[in-house]
């Protein structure tokens, strides 16, 4: 099976992004051979148009902003195309490649390390606003997750999250709120302009993470 990719638009007041997608993860799956590294950057998610129209449509973004698992890089090229300096992290080489080219390609600059893998990423900076669409699938992550935003979220800042609603999802919200985080939740409706390739969902959860008074 072939590999096709298409240019999608995203569209939210006066922020246009155009990113290359693939239209189907399933031949990209046939030729991974690292069961680590699953190609989930290659397609645009729910989840990560959502983040996308609530950062277009913020009235205010801080000047720095850190997307943690960026895959095709959606909110952190929105964040950017509103001003914003990004740093977009990923732990796959590809999708660090395809954020850079889409960056370009849109005249838009961001920040992409080498290192992209939070857990083991120390770059003795911190972000007023971290953010990150569908990476909590994964319950073992959890704790280097929250481990992360600890060490790298500038108080009094606050950390958004998005996912389609999955248990795991609720499981690390669990995890933050025990170790003195203060989570928000809503859900909305999902959105209504993903692209072909991301699986659609019956909801979306949006959450804003801050430190408690309790809480470093």
């Amino acid at each position: 099976m072939a590999i096709e990719t298409a240019w999608w638009e995203f569209r939210e007041g006066l922020v246009r992004i155009r990113l290359a997608a693939d239209r189907n993860l399933d031949a990209r799956v046939e030729q991974t051979t690292d069961a680590e590294a699953l190609p989930y950057w290659a397609v645009i998610w729910p989840s990560a148009v959502a983040l996308g129209h609530r950062l277009a449509g913020s009235p205010i973004l801080p000047a720095r902003i850190l997307e943690l698992g960026c895959g095709s890089g959606l909110a952190g090229l929105v964040a950017a195309a509103r001003g914003s300096s990004v740093t977009m992290l990923d732990r796959v080489g590809e999708a660090r490649e395809r954020v850079r080219t889409t960056a370009v390609h849109n005249e838009l600059w961001v920040h992409v390390p080498e290192s992209g893998d939070w857990q083991e990423w120390f770059p003795g900076l911190r972000w007023p606003l971290i953010v990150g669409a569908d990476i909590l699938y994964e319950r073992s992550q959890h704790p280097g997750l929250l481990a992360a935003v600890d060490r790298l979220l500038e108080p009094p800042g606050e950390v958004w999250l998005v996912d389609p609603g999955r248990p795991q999802a609720l499981d690390f919200f669990s995890l933050a709120e025990r170790a003195g985080w203060r989570v928000e939740l809503e859900f909305e409706p999902p959105p209504s302009d993903v692209p072909a390739g991301g699986e659609h969902c019956g909801a979306i959860l949006f959450a804003r993470m801050t430190r408690s008074s309790a809480h470093g």
